[in-house]
């Protein structure tokens, strides 16, 4: 996409909202919510006392609040509390990758598909019909029952986060209890090996004509 994050929200720094939740530019009071959607050990680093934890903060700052990147705050449109976040990391990329994250007390309640939906809607508002991915570990199936309930569909696994062949089989092998006839029948969709997607993330598509958007979303 040829836009940048200001593109996106209005005037008084809201994307987009449904009758449920309110998506919103960050500002800097978001960072703890923000910070706590990861996972334990990854948020104890970030939020470590002292120059370390200080550093890590500002870096992940800087990156949500780049012009390149599309960070938006999920608010309860009801009780105003932050749920969480979700974003698209590189709006460079022809075909935008979304994430979502939510804090622990409001996963499981249908936050996330809001979410997702509503910022397709707000960024396809101004970029016009548009294709989407995401990333999703082979082990997280809520993630791939949400995405898949908007109309994405699994297209191949990523490139690994490693590229030492002799790593990625000590993940493989250390990970083969986790194979079952779920991600056996996947495997078989995408034309790989069972085992590959243990160390590959999977890649879920929404093309532009998908009605995967459809729901209550208001339009500033």
């Amino acid at each position: 996409m040829k836009q940048t994050a200001g593109d996106f929200f209005g005037a008084d720094g809201t994307l987009t909202d449904t009758d449920r939740i309110v998506l919103r530019a960050p500002v800097r009071s978001d960072l703890a919510s923000y910070i706590g959607t990861f996972a334990p050990g990854l948020r104890d680093a970030y939020l470590e006392e002292g120059e370390k934890g200080q550093e890590l903060r500002e870096g992940y700052w800087s990156d949500v609040m780049s012009e390149g990147s599309l960070f938006c705050t999920i608010v309860d449109d009801a009780c105003h509390e932050r749920a969480g976040f979700c974003c698209i990391e590189d709006l460079a990329d022809e075909d935008p990758e979304i994430g979502v994250r939510l804090l622990p007390e409001w996963r499981g309640r249908g936050v996330g598909t809001d979410a997702v939906r509503a910022l397709m809607r707000g960024v396809e508002r101004v970029s016009g019909p548009q294709a989407f991915v995401a990333k999703i570990d082979s082990g997280n199936v809520a993630s791939q029952r949400l995405f898949s309930g908007l109309g994405f569909a699994p297209v191949g696994v990523d490139a690994p986060i490693f590229s030492d062949p002799s790593l990625l089989a000590l993940i493989e092998e250390n990970s083969l209890g986790l194979i079952d006839d779920r991600l056996r029948a996947l495997a078989k969709e995408l034309g790989v090996e069972p085992r590959t997607l243990l160390s590959h993330a999977l890649v879920f598509r929404r093309e532009p004509d998908a009605r995967g958007t459809d729901g209550p979303v208001r339009r500033h």
